[in-house]
């Protein structure tokens, strides 16, 4: 069962830098380009050539289509390393500028994620970029639920097209000038895995966090350290408050004014909301993500390493409690998908959160069951209106709930059989899938609401 698990962190916990939607965006730029000029292997064997910047005059067309998810979670972010530089068309053009071969000449390199690292932001200016942007056509399919991205590339006469699908790393298709190259042996190895994906229940993660031993925990140590070591980064950064909105500053002018009282739900606020509010203003800091997204990472892990600190809990028990969110996540995701109608904080993070803080506090299994379903009566109202600035207020509302989830089920509280709430946690989650996939509707209109400004916004400044 630990190799079970092993497998499964590897493949849903890893460090991402910028939204995971813009990321996979850049991506599949990348891959175009870098196919067109030689650097991306044709087969498995073949060594792919050398990487140059793009020539802006020989791009002639960039043609984009994504699944409506992708659209909303792509749409109003910023860049990493672009000063200015926010959404789909930006993130595309990022991609034209990274190496997506320096993966595979280095393993120790950082992933498909990361490729925003290697972005230098003296060399690639905004008015480059939006110079680029001027040809791009961009389309949202309506139908597909998947995670879905199409991009062609014509540069210089030559012509590419790539493939993204099911998830935000899978290369599923690299076609140049009507040659399909084979796809890669990593990412066939990761459509193994994902056929043969182990489906966990409540019952079994709780048994194997509860009896998973000191030494197995160690062998976990990189994604379970690096959820702690990476996302305190990234929160330390937030809290600086040089991004977004301004929520943190704000929250800062409130601690000082007393309106807010110094407690461990304080600080779990500030700190989940620090992290999401950099992350959605385009820091270079990455995330260590959960189930695909670096929000839900956050959401999901800084609640118990906070109250974890907070309460001088032992190591170990910090460590199985982040265990215990990551795979919590997991099951969501499994019954919900990884992208959906519904906001992936409230109705995925904040249960392992839950989950997770109510394990940290002494919670035996009965507990733990009654603090995600407490989350599920409470956050299943939250929609997910698109990935941006105010992603940080959800994910601030999503870490409270799962905080009084826990403090409440620690002191017996015992949510009943009524709506959506089961009487198991499985059964529970299974009723939020079927809720996210009768809301196809509510989600396209969303996106339509979203087209219908940025229309407005174009006759406008026309």
């Amino acid at each position: 069962m630990v190799e079970k698990i092993k497998e499964i962190l590897k493949s849903t916990v890893k460090e991402a830098s910028g939204c995971t939607e813009a990321v996979a965006i850049a991506i599949a730029g990348s891959a175009a380009y870098n196919s067109i000029i030689g650097n991306y292997p044709k087969t498995i064997k073949e060594p792919a050539g050398s990487f140059h910047p793009p020539d802006i005059s020989k791009i002639e067309k960039i043609e984009i289509v994504v699944d409506k998810n992708v659209f909303k979670n792509a749409y109003g972010v910023c860049v990493p390393n672009v000063k200015g530089g926010k959404g789909i068309k930006i993130a595309a053009c990022v991609g034209l500028f990274a190496d997506i071969n320096r993966y595979f000449r280095n393993p120790e390199q950082p992933g498909y994620l990361q490729l925003f690292k290697q972005i230098d932001s003296n060399s690639v200016n905004i008015e480059k970029l939006k110079s680029i942007c001027e040809r791009i056509s961009l389309k949202v399919d309506f139908e597909r639920r998947d995670l879905f991205i199409n991009m062609g590339l014509k540069y210089g006469g030559d012509e590419a097209e790539v493939i993204i699908s099911k998830r935000h790393d899978n290369i599923e298709k690299v076609k140049v000038n009507g040659e399909v190259y084979e796809k890669l042996e990593f990412l066939k190895r990761k459509d193994e895995e994902d056929q043969s994906s182990y489906k966990l229940t409540f019952d079994e993660v709780f048994e194997l966090v509860e009896n998973i031993s000191n030494e197995e925990l160690l062998e976990l140590k990189e994604e379970l350290q690096g959820s702690i070591d990476v996302n305190k980064l990234l929160v330390e950064e937030g809290l600086l408050g040089d991004y977004g909105m301004g929520v943190i500053n704000i929250f800062k002018r409130l601690l000082k004014e007393k309106s807010f009282g110094e407690s461990i739900l304080t600080q779990i606020k500030l700190q989940v909301a620090g992290g999401v509010e950099a992350r959605m203003g385009g820091t270079p800091y990455p995330a260590m993500a959960s189930s695909g997204s670096g929000n839900m990472g956050i959401t999901a892990t800084m609640p118990i390493i906070v109250a974890g600190e907070y309460i001088n809990a032992e190591k170990t028990k910090i460590l199985k409690s982040i265990l215990m969110s990551h795979l919590i996540v997991k099951i969501s995701s499994d019954y919900i998908g990884e992208l959906s109608p519904l906001c992936n904080n409230a109705n995925k993070s904040a249960f392992g959160a839950a989950a997770g803080l109510t394990y940290l506090l002494g919670g035996d299994k009965e507990k733990v069951a009654n603090a995600i379903k407490y989350v599920a009566s409470i956050g299943v109202g939250l929609l997910c209106d698109g990935a941006k600035y105010d992603c940080a207020l959800k994910a601030m509302t999503a870490a409270t709930i799962a905080y009084e989830a826990a403090l409440f089920a620690i002191k017996g509280i015992k949510i009943p059989s009524e709506g959506i709430v089961e009487d198991s946690v499985d059964d529970t989650l299974k009723n939020l899938g079927k809720l996210s996939d009768a809301m196809e509707e509510v989600d396209k209109t969303i996106v339509k609401i979203i087209l219908d400004r940025e229309k407005y916004k174009k006759v406008s400044r026309d």
